[in-house]
């Protein structure tokens, strides 16, 4: 089965999980910009009888959730914020702690499965937060996390540097392969 442009430029938004500009979309496509904005406008027109929109924004373009679930959106955010961390935003956090800055797509690579709502999760409490730049964005723990921790850089954290170290060994051990 090959897939249309159309369904391969929703894969990808759905796998970046943030908004990704018009050329970045067009390399991964292998196509022109001119195409990939044609298959923006089919998939907007195919998103309109589900739940999902798209979210165009200067040349940056994410996936977003229909208008009409917001109330169900917003009770499942404020009961994200009211319960206490699940096991995977724990591994997202210890992930984003010592090996960060880091993209999501490393964070998913780590854990071996999709961070999308542990990331959400954690951004909206405050606990991490995403910084632009190069070509994909970094995520960084918070000064607020840092500071209920009792320290203020997170070198200060007892064994960072070994906890670091071995983590970034075991990250590129396969590479080495």
């Amino acid at each position: 089965m090959s897939l249309s442009l159309e369904q391969k430029l929703e894969g990808l938004l759905f796998y970046f999980g943030d908004a990704v500009t018009l050329s970045t979309l067009s390399d991964h496509l292998e196509c022109s910009e001119s195409e990939t904005q044609e298959a923006i406008k089919q998939l907007e027109t195919s998103l309109q009888e589900r739940g999902l929109r798209l979210i165009v924004q200067n040349d940056k373009v994410t996936l977003g959730t229909h208008p009409d679930i917001s109330d169900i959106i917003t009770r499942i955010r404020k009961k994200e914020l009211e319960g206490d961390l699940s096991k995977a935003a724990q591994e997202v956090l210890s992930v984003v702690l010592y090996a960060g800055p880091i993209s999501k797509g490393y964070i998913d690579y780590i854990r071996g499965v999709n961070s999308t709502v542990s990331i959400r999760n954690l951004v909206t409490r405050g606990l991490i937060e995403k910084k632009e730049g190069g070509t994909r964005s970094q995520y960084v723990v918070t000064g607020d996390f840092l500071m209920s921790l009792g320290v203020t850089e997170a070198n200060a954290i007892e064994s960072y540097a070994e906890i670091r170290n071995k983590l970034e060994a075991s990250i590129q051990a396969p590479a080495k392969e």
